[in-house]
């Protein structure tokens, strides 16, 4: 994929990889994205990757664990224990996937996705918040923290930090609803 997006021969089609290059965990991913920035077949898009990736690491070493209910206390210390997932979703469909996310889990209704939805509603563009949640997951109870990420008024990127099993399961999610929804992730 590295060699892929590298290659001009190739124009803007490589926007098509550069998804897949920031959710790499290979450092050489993350590296190549940089390298890009002055392309300028993608010169609108890299800069908003690379942004989210600086925001990303910024979030990975200053937040932790579990936050109180619905609240948006910062978070303290590192996410050992906690598996992430992300998606960038279009504004119209956030409710959509969190309505299906609420079928998955228990504590996860109404009076929470509206706290997420007003959450993105009063976001600033570049600016982002935290709220976390006591869910239940296939009869365990554990956290589940949400961080919003809106680098684009129409498309705010969603961060979920929750026990690996059910990080799996909004995986899971994710790529149903981006099937049925027709996006490529």
């Amino acid at each position: 994929m590295i060699r892929l997006a590298r290659d001009v021969r190739n124009g803007s089609s490589r926007i098509l990889l550069l998804s897949a290059l920031e959710r790499s965990r290979n450092p050489q991913a993350h590296k190549t994205l940089t390298e890009l920035d002055s392309d300028q077949d993608l010169k609108k898009e890299i800069p908003i990757i690379l942004r989210r990736l600086k925001k990303k690491a910024t979030r990975e070493k200053s937040y932790s664990g579990d936050i109180e209910n619905g609240s948006s206390a910062p978070l303290n210390e590192a996410m050992p224990d906690l598996a992430e997932t992300s998606l960038n979703f279009e504004a119209e469909l956030v409710e959509a996937f969190l309505a299906k996310l609420s079928a998955l889990i228990e504590g996860f209704g109404p009076v929470e996705i509206n706290k997420v939805l007003r959450m993105i509603d009063d976001l600033e563009v570049d600016d982002e918040q935290k709220l976390g949640f006591r869910v239940t997951y296939q009869g365990q109870a554990m956290p589940l923290n949400i961080i919003v990420f809106k680098d684009d008024v129409e498309a705010p990127d969603l961060y979920f930090f929750a026990q690996p099993n059910l990080i799996q399961g909004i995986d899971n999610l994710m790529i149903a609803f981006n099937e049925q929804n027709g996006i490529q992730r």
